[in-house]
This record gives structure tokens, C-alpha cells and sequence, in this order.
């Protein structure tokens, strides 16, 4: 993410606050006055508000150490500048603001805005209040880097404060305005990440109209412009990018109805479906095949074949070099062959579109269009229009993948890769509604947090990958794993009664009970589990979560790795239960205790 307009580089800010930039860096680190990081080298960038809120303290807390200097309007037009520029989304826009800005702000005869673009220092706004400088155009103040004082700067990267512009050698003169005018200049760059990227003129008449604090200002006020300009020039290549697409599509309006379809499916399989219907009636086709491309192993594997021959479509395969598809892969640019001819060694003569489709750095498989036949061939607005075809199915199935891969990661343990407590909690509010019988199984780890203290986290975290492992080793391929959070995990059986649960539960505490440990043959952690069945235990989600939290007590205080079942927990019916942990929070209010 880009720097906001109205923040400033140390630089910058503590030119802002009249201190050294290593002072404002030891005011930063002491928590004095509060710095963002940005961009990859985590430089430092100071917001304008919290610049002018350090400077009002400091000059309202008395101390040895000087307060900063405060131009009380100027922060605040700053601050406001800054604001300003977020909302412009323009080039030309950013520019007339700064001219106009500036001109409330300084009282200038003339003010110009530049960009450098290559080798040239273009204006992009300029206003002019006397004389000639009223009937400036672009053309007349268009530059090349290095020529005048403007270019010099452009050049250089350097502010100049001219009390007297006339008499600076470096100065040129601009076609049709007058030439003799006494008039002090101040020019500033606008940076961004040590490159130039424009100029800032501003012009008075009259010598010497100009302070050093008029020139630290503008300097400040070029920081925050050229970040508005950065930001502007992304914006304005998006946008660009947009209508270029936009046109694209528009030009191909059943490409655009197949496209849009695509775009809003999530479900990679509906895309890959997608791929085919539409395929199959924007282009005739005797086979269609789509590959994902394994890097690693360096093979196609098929997602889907349509046509005549499938059944060699949906083999996976190593693609042998000097193949077209090799090439494909290689050089990530579509390919259309004719093979005309007669049959040789049974193979018929086709012709063939071999389509990359991209990810974000390589190529992620290939769409495969075979038309057989003698003359076969095809045209090239058919190849035109798979390839744009292929870009577009690509950044479908990029989105979709995306979107699943979200939806993996939010439903999962990052650590064990099982579901996780937020997906327990949706699953069994599904199971209780859905009125079927099922169990639900909690296991604690015994004496994990020793194990933990002993092998440290590392350890502590294989051991419980390996348990997971273990978990789903053991039940049955109906019944769904869960980790609640540190050792605690839980399982929903489908359909299973309290006798089916207890096999499960004892396969399940024999599983854990001969995982290996660090560098041992087995890891001496055991576990306890309570068993709940529904809705003999419990008929309701948090009916069940108690019985079964129960049943793991009752498992606890009988010695631990053991199985309870919530009539076991009966005896215990009148002791304190402990209080559940914060995994266990369901939304709802727990049952009470009895």
C-alpha cells in the first residue's frame, strides 16, 4: 500500500518540527511523536496531525529541551493539503489543487507545476496574475531535464530560493513573456523514494519577497504533492488498464456474456464447466481439454475433457520436449498447428490451439482445442479469440482458487490443518437442526503442557500435528476433527449412538497413545475423552458441548487416559464443573451447572 498525501518523510517532518531528522528518529523510537513503516525497507512516515499534535504539547509542556518551531496556518493548510489531495484521484486535478492551494497561502504573481516524464519536465498546471504570464500554454514551458533553472532542478533534485530570478545564469527565458521582470522565484522537487518526479515554481515580483521558511514550507508541501502524484499515476494506469479491458470486451459481446458468466462463478469446478459449455458454443471443436500444469513434477494434470477421445485427454501426462505444449509452458504464448495429411500410425490429422493460462508469475496449464480432419485448420480471429478467451479464463480461475483457498484458511487450524473451533461451531449447530442421531467426542491432552515444557514449542507443535495426523487415522471417514485450541480437540460422528462412539474414542485414545514423540518411539502423552451422544445426552448445541465437557471431567478425575461417556458423569452431577475455556464460547449463554 502507497503512503497517504498527508504524511511526510523524516526528512521532511523534521524540517517540518526545526529539529535534526536523527533527533525526530530518537523522538520516534522514545514513543514522543508516533511514525508508520512503509514499503519493503520499513522507512519511516510521519502523519501531518500527529506532527501538529507533538508541536502543540511541546509548546505547552515546559523542559530543558526546546520545543519545535509552529507555523500554526501553514500546518494546518498542510494537513488540510494532504487531505485535499486523498480524495483526487487525477493528474491535472493534483496539479490545479496545488496552484490554487498555494495561491491562498502566498500571495504569487505566477506558480507552475511540473512533471518530469523521461528526459522531459512537463507543466501540468501553471496559473499566472500579471502580464503576459496570464497567456501561458504548455508548449511554452515544456523542458527537457538539465535546461533552465527549472530543469535544473528537475536534474539536480535540489530546492533554490532566487531573490533575484533574472540574474541566475541558468535561468532561460519563456517565449512570449516579458523578459526584464524583477521577480524572486522559489523551486522545489517533488521526490518520491529519491527520484524526481516533478517541480514546483512559484514566482513574486519584486527581489528578495521570499524567507528560508517560505522555502522549507514549499519543500514540505512538494513531499505530500508528490506522494498525491504517485498515487494519481497509479491511478490513472488502473483506470487505463480498465478501459483497455472494457474495450476489449465490448468489441466481443458473446466473449463478454461467456466472461461475465465465468467471473462470477467461485466454485473452480463451475468455472472449469464454464470453460467448456461456452467454449463448445463460441468455437466447433471435435475435443476440448484443460491441464493444470505441476512444476514441481513437471506435469499436466487434466481438469476436464470434452469431445472426441477423452479418455487419452484425461491421462496425466509428461509433456516430452519439442512438443507444442512444452514450448507453451516454456515461452507462456499461445500456439496454432495444422498437422493436415493422412493418417499415420492411427493417429488422425488435426489441427491444434494450445492456450497458456496464466497465474501471477508462471504459467498455470493449458486450454487445448483440437479440430480433426484433413483440411482441418483454423482461422485466425478463432485463435484471436481463444487466446483473449484463455487470459480471461485465467483470472477466473485465479479469483475462484483464491476465494477457496480464503475460505480453506478461515475454516482451518493454520498449525494441524484440521477444522477449527469456528467450523465445530457451525457444524454442530447444523448437526443439532438437522434432529439426527450423532455423538460428539472431546479429548484433553494429559500432562501435554510437561511434554511442552520439556521439548519446547517446536516439539510441543510436531507432536501435535502428529496427533492430528492420528485423529483422523482412527475414526471413521464419516466423522469430522476439530481442534478447539491448544491440546483440547473435538469430533462429530454422524449418525453414532454411545456404543459406536466409545469404539471410536478408545481407537482414537490407543492412536495418540503411540505417537512418536521428540526422538522417542512414543511420546508418553495420553489423552481423555468424553463422550455425548444426541439427544439422548443432550438435544441442544450447548446441551451437548456440557455433556460432553462432562463426561472429559468425569474422564479426568477417574485417573485420565481413559474414555468417559456423559452417564458417567452423573456421580460428578453435584461438583464444580470447570469453567470452559475460551474455545468453548458458542455464542450463547453456557447451561447452568446440575
Amino acid at each position: 500500500m502507497l503512503p497517504s498525501a498527508n504524511s511526510l518523510p523524516v526528512t521532511k517532518a523534521a524540517r517540518l518540527l526545526g529539529v535534526h531528522p536523527n533527533t525526530l528518529r530518537a523522538w520516534a523510537d522514545q514513543g514522543r511523536v508516533r511514525c508508520l513503516r512503509v514499503n519493503g525497507r520499513g522507512d519511516r512516515r510521519f502523519l501531518i496531525e500527529d506532527l501538529r499534535a507533538f508541536m502543540l504539547e511541546a509548546e505547552a509542556t515546559p523542559g530543558p529541551e526546546p520545543g519545535p518551531t509552529v507555523w500554526e496556518a501553514r500546518v494546518e493548510s498542510i494537513a488540510a493539503l494532504g487531505t485535499r489531495l486523498n480524495h483526487l484521484s487525477s493528474v491535472d486535478e493534483i496539479g490545479t489543487a496545488i496552484c490554487l492551494e498555494l495561491r491562498e497561502l502566498n500571495a504569487y504573481h505566477n506558480v507552475r507545476v511540473y512533471r518530469v516524464e523521461g528526459e522531459d519536465v512537463v507543466p501540468i498546471a501553471w496559473r499566472g496574475e500579471v502580464g503576459a504570464y496570464t497567456g501561458e500554454d504548455g508548449e511554452q514551458l515544456r523542458l527537457r531535464v538539465g535546461q533552465g533553472i527549472t530543469g535544473w532542478v528537475a536534474q539536480h533534485g535540489r530546492s533554490q530560493y532566487l531573490p533575484d530570478a533574472a540574474a541566475d545564469p541558468r535561468g532561460e527565458h519563456v517565449p512570449g513573456t516579458e523578459d526584464d521582470l524583477a521577480e524572486s522565484m522559489l523551486l522545489s522537487p517533488m521526490i518520491y523514494e529519491d527520484r524526481v518526479i516533478g517541480v514546483i515554481v512559484l514566482a513574486k515580483l519584486g527581489l528578495d519577497r521570499f524567507s528560508g521558511d517560505d522555502l522549507r514550507y514549499l519543500d514540505i508541501y512538494a513531499s505530500i504533492a508528490a506522494q498525491a502524484l504517485v498515487n494519481a499515476d497509479i491511478n490513472e494506469r488502473l483506470r487505463a488498464q480498465e478501459r483497455t479491458l472494457d474495450q476489449q470486451l465490448r468489441s466481443q459481446a458473446e466473449l463478454l456474456r461467456v466472461t461475465e458468466r465465468i467471473l462470477t462463478t467461485l466454485d473452480p469446478a463451475d468455472v472449469i464447466a464454464e470453460i467448456a459449455d461456452s467454449l463448445a458454443g463460441l468455437i466447433p471443436v471435435d475435443t476440448l481439454g484443460i491441464y493444470v500444469h505441476e512444476p514441481a513434477a513437471h506435469v499436466l494434470d487434466p481438469l476436464l475433457a470434452r469431445g472426441v477421445g477423452t479418455e487419452a485427454f484425461m491421462a496425466r501426462r509428461l509433456p516430452d520436449s519439442g512438443e507444442v505444449v512444452s514450448d507453451v509452458l516454456a515461452n507462456g504464448a499461445a500456439r496454432s498447428v495444422s498437422r493436415p495429411g493422412r493418417a499415420r500410425g492411427g493417429v488422425e490429422p488435426a489441427a491444434l490451439i494450445l492456450a497458456p493460462l496464466q497465474g501471477r508469475d508462471r504459467v498455470i496449464g493449458v486450454l487445448h482445442l483440437r479440430r480433426m480432419g484433413e483440411a482441418a485448420c483454423f482461422e485466425p480471429r478463432e485463435f484471436d479469440l481463444v487466446r483473449l478467451f484463455a487470459a480471461h479464463v485465467s483470472i477466473a480461475l485465479q479469483n475462484a482458487l483464491a476465494h477457496k483457498a480464503v475460505e480453506l484458511r478461515a475454516q482451518t487450524d493454520a498449525l494441524t490443518g484440521l477444522r477449527n473451533h469456528g467450523t465445530f461451531r457451525d457444524d454442530l449447530r447444523e448437526a443439532v437442526g438437522q434432529a439426527e442421531t450423532f455423538a460428539l467426542l472431546m479429548l484433553d491432552l494429559d500432562d501435554f503442557k510437561a511434554y511442552n515444557d520439556r521439548h519446547g514449542h517446536e516439539g510441543g507443535n510436531r507432536l501435535l500435528k502428529g496427533i492430528a495426523g492420528a485423529l483422523e487415522g482412527a475414526c471413521r471417514e464419516s466423522d469430522r476433527v476439530y481442534r478447539y485450541g491448544g491440546d483440547e480437540f473435538c469430533l462429530i460422528l454422524p449418525g453414532a449412538g454411545e456404543d459406536d462412539a466409545v469404539d471410536v474414542a478408545e481407537r482414537i485414545r490407543a492412536a495418540i497413545a503411540s505417537v512418536p514423540g521428540n526422538g522417542r518411539r512414543r511420546s508418553d502423552v495420553r489423552c481423555s475423552v468424553g463422550v455425548a451422544t444426541f439427544p439422548v445426552d443432550g438435544d441442544s448445541r450447548d446441551g451437548m458441548v456440557l455433556a460432553a465437557d462432562r463426561a472429559l471431567y468425569a474422564a479426568k478425575r477417574a485417573g485420565r487416559g481413559r474414555v468417559s461417556t456423559a452417564v458417567d458423569s452423573l456421580a460428578l452431577a453435584g461438583e464444580f464443573v470447570p469453567p470452559r475455556t475460551p474455545v468453548d464460547d458458542l455464542e450463547s449463554e453456557p447451561a447452568p451447572a446440575g
